[in-house]
């Protein structure tokens, strides 16, 4: 029964070894792994060309989980032109200054998403806030203020 059940083993070792270099053949495109959400909306224009806003949150961490965001100015392609990232900002106050859990934030005026809202939870003390963000400009956001829920 040992001969059967080791031969069984073998096979299925030697069929897995001709499976795994097809694999690392594939073509595989770098998304980072930690991506948790993305939402695409809104719309922003400045001299040079217009686009729309894309909201990255990630996710960092074992013990104390934390997210991170960012923001992307999109000009959409035409046809067949891929669409360009013009800037991409992460949020330093939310990403590197405290350790926050949060979902996509929401768009003061939804269809416009200059401005956004960000329900945040400190992962340690609990502590429960809305942060406001606007973007004035291409690749730049400003904090607008912190208020507690």
């Amino acid at each position: 029964m040992h001969k059967g059940i080791l031969f069984s083993g073998f096979v299925l070792l030697l069929a897995g070894a001709q499976i795994l270099p097809a694999f690392a053949q594939m073509s595989v495109p770098k998304i980072d792994p930690e991506i948790v959400s993305v939402r695409s909306g809104g719309a922003w224009v400045d001299t040079k060309s217009e686009g729309f806003y894309r909201f990255i949150v990630t996710r960092r961490g074992f013990d104390h989980v934390s997210n991170q965001l960012f923001v992307q100015w999109i000009v959409p392609g035409t046809g067949p032109e891929i669409s360009l990232v013009v800037a991409s900002v992460g949020i330093d106050e939310i990403n590197e200054g405290g350790w926050y859990v949060f979902d996509l934030p929401s768009c003061a005026v939804p269809s416009v998403c200059s401005n956004i809202e960000l329900e945040v939870t400190h992962t340690y003390s609990g502590e429960e806030k809305t942060i406001t963000l606007r973007f004035p400009s291409v690749g730049q956001y400003v904090l607008d203020g912190e208020q507690e829920t």
